[in-house]
């Protein structure tokens, strides 16, 4: 029987630094997974934030190529775009509980693309006729105060070009698809029409000047005197969207969160948004775009607070925090503007 005794290469072969295999100790290993938690925080942080930046570019370009479109058919015409005027839409408003047929924006689409006609753009014995183009053929007609006002509308012949005083043009606008579409949760008599969308997917509003002379929006109520003159501007046309309570792909309660519909004084704090930074009183432009921004509310009242570190509750707190002198505190909000037309 041989009996093998251990000698010393055994013990060097089984203690060799080859047979040694490195590990890490748990701290370095939490140290390691800490390091790895704050890069990708780092990282996730700084990709929202390109994000967010992304998608502000791409609403003002769009915002931008709609406006470009408006100046170019005012060029065309002497006027910026609206199948229905303002005064037609304010009296619409007040019969429909505060909401007209067709949006602002709705209403410039129609103009600048294509899809509409006019029943006085109609003489007797035109062929074809007025009552021609029926539910049948996918019109929807607009019904307004006083004869041959009205007007009719077809979603399927947007894109085909206006017609304007008897003379087919191509269309002035034509958005991408993701800038195209059907807001959700706007108000206007259940009728589904495409609006103008920003990057966030709610709609961006187009506000249109009635006139150029008077005070710029609707002054506040209870200032005595005389009765003031007629507005610049008037809501009516925004009044789908700010009255909605899950508006457009994020689906917010503009009616409750919204300065434009929350406030005493709508009017008058729209005068504010609207008045031109230099000269008092007047109208920064003769149309306003306007889009709700990452926060997907127009104007939130979240978003700026009174002396009293709470949210704004009626646009007397605007005046004692110098809005008026200083429309440089709008800056404070999220939300997107372009202003066209000076004259």
């Amino acid at each position: 029987m041989n009996v093998h005794f251990p000698t010393a290469n055994d013990a060097r072969r089984r203690f060799h630094p080859d047979r040694y295999r490195w590990a890490f100790t748990l701290t370095e290993l939490l140290v390691v997974i800490g390091l790895i938690v704050l890069l990708v925080s780092i990282l996730l942080a700084a990709l929202g934030h390109v994000q967010a930046k992304a998608k502000e570019i791409s609403t003002l370009a769009t915002m931008e190529a709609f406006a470009n479109a408006c100046s170019t058919f005012q060029q065309e015409h002497g006027f910026y775009p609206g199948v229905v005027s303002e005064s037609a839409m304010v009296s619409d408003a007040e019969q429909g509980a505060g909401l007209p047929q067709i949006s602002g924006t709705e209403n410039a689409l129609f103009h600048l693309m294509g899809g509409f006609i006019r029943e006085a753009d109609f003489s007797a014995g035109s062929d074809p006729g007025w009552d021609d183009y029926d539910e049948a053929g996918g019109w929807e007609r607009l019904t307004y105060a006083g004869g041959g006002n009205d007007v009719k509308i077809s979603v399927a012949r947007l894109g085909d070009g206006p017609t304007i005083g008897g003379k087919p043009y191509p269309p002035y606008f034509t958005p991408g698809d993701r800038d195209f579409g059907v807001a959700e949760g706007q108000l206007n008599y259940g009728k589904v029409l495409p609006d103008l969308l920003d990057a966030w997917g709610q709609p961006i509003m187009y506000l249109r000047r009635m006139r150029s002379v008077g005070p710029v929006t609707e002054p506040p109520s209870g200032t005595g005197g005389t009765a003031p003159a007629p507005p610049q501007f008037d809501s009516a046309g925004m009044q789908p969207y700010i009255q909605s309570p899950g508006l457009g792909s994020l689906g917010r309660n503009q009616k409750t969160s919204s300065l434009l519909a929350t406030i005493d004084e709508p009017d008058a704090f729209l005068g504010l948004v609207l008045q031109h930074p230099a000269l008092p009183g007047q109208a920064r432009g003769s149309f306003m775009l306007l889009s709700a921004g990452a926060d997907g509310v127009y104007f939130s009242r979240d978003q700026v607070v009174d002396d009293d570190d709470g949210p704004f509750d009626d646009y007397q707190d605007f005046l004692d925090q110098g809005y008026d002198r200083n429309p440089r505190i709008f800056e404070e909000f999220d939300d997107i503007t372009v202003f066209g037309g000076g004259e």
